[in-house]
């Protein structure tokens, strides 16, 4: 509070107590009140910022008011017996806070947080940081490869597309069919969307939708390179199927070769999300997890044989 009441003064903002207590008519009109927070953490903010570390005295310096350095022992001209002290400057002279333990200031002139341990200021200790293996600290360089590795690993698969996306009964029909991966720490997300306009219904409960003859009609393969091991995951209806058959399944296969009209039965095949009649906002969450190297394919289970002119879908699934 030493430190604020020094700066405030110095600064000729309202005092904390003026803030926090309302003591001024001027800032205690309901009206008046939105700015009080504002004030308070703009002095807080300030407050525990300082021009630079390096000075001794302000011989060197032509200061402004409210304007804040850490004595640098040994105080010299107008810092003499203010070693380590926090100086700021009223406008017409230096005033002085002394640090506790446990004080955190940013230097500007060296652009990093500072700590006082009691006797003298300084970087934050490595014991302080949290980071420890079997009793011993990891060095800086030791830090930095790591976040360099989680960097490499984030430009691979963040926003990257499947390997193997949508096969050709799916893409370039579908008037969206996109696949891309992500990466959080160690896991993954897989997610597709998939617009249905523009597929077809095979006719038959069970049969694969995807282009009429076209060619094979997974969404994408599973891969543990790329998705990791797939331990869950959710299909999210976002627009209500048209036309088309609302009743789809989400399924796996170890096949690539399901093509539309075809029963996904054919292949050695495992349902996914047994998903009923769409509309949106429907989730359907996974009742089993694809494995690696499997294909993922869309069902219906309706008996319409038409052309979807609606129907859009996010599939996500979660992997380590």
């Amino acid at each position: 509070m030493a430190l604020l009441s020094a700066f405030t003064a110095a600064t000729a903002r309202p005092a904390i107590s003026t803030l926090l207590f309302g003591l001024d008519d001027q800032y205690s009109a309901p009206a008046s009140r939105s700015i009080l927070f504002w004030y308070f953490m703009e002095t807080v903010r300030d407050a525990m910022t300082v021009k630079s570390m390096a000075l001794s005295s302000p011989a060197s310096i032509t200061p402004a008011r409210g304007d804040q350095y850490i004595v640098n022992p040994t105080g010299a001209v107008g810092w003499v017996g203010q070693d380590n002290a926090i100086a700021v400057y009223d406008g017409s002279a230096w005033q002085f806070s002394a640090p506790s333990e446990g004080w955190v200031v940013y230097d500007q002139n060296n652009n990093k947080l500072q700590r006082y341990d009691g006797s003298a200021w300084g970087d934050f200790p490595a014991s302080m940081l949290g980071i420890a293996d079997a009793g011993s600290y990891f060095t800086g360089t030791e830090i930095e490869t790591a976040l360099q590795e989680v960097g490499a690993k984030q430009a691979t698969h963040n926003g990257a597309n499947l390997a193997t996306g949508a096969g050709a009964g799916i893409d370039g029909i579908a008037a969206i069919s996109e696949a891309v991966v992500f990466q959080d720490g160690d896991v993954y997300t897989t997610r597709f969307l998939i617009d249905l306009t523009g597929l077809n219904c095979g006719g038959t409960a069970g049969d694969i939708i995807g282009d009429d003859g076209t060619g094979a009609a997974y969404l994408g393969q599973i891969t543990s390179a790329e998705s990791g091991t797939i331990f869950g995951g959710r299909m999210t209806c976002l627009e209500a199927p048209g036309t088309g058959d609302a009743d789809i399944d989400l399924y796996s296969a170890t096949e690539a070769t399901g093509v539309e009209d075809t029963a996904i039965t054919a292949l050695t095949e495992t349902q996914i999300v047994n998903g009923g009649t769409w509309s949106i906002g429907t989730v359907g969450i996974f009742a089993a997890q694809p494995t690696a190297g499997e294909y993922l394919y869309l069902v219906g289970q309706g008996t319409g044989d038409t052309t979807y002119t609606a129907g859009k879908f996010i599939i996500e699934l979660w992997g380590v």
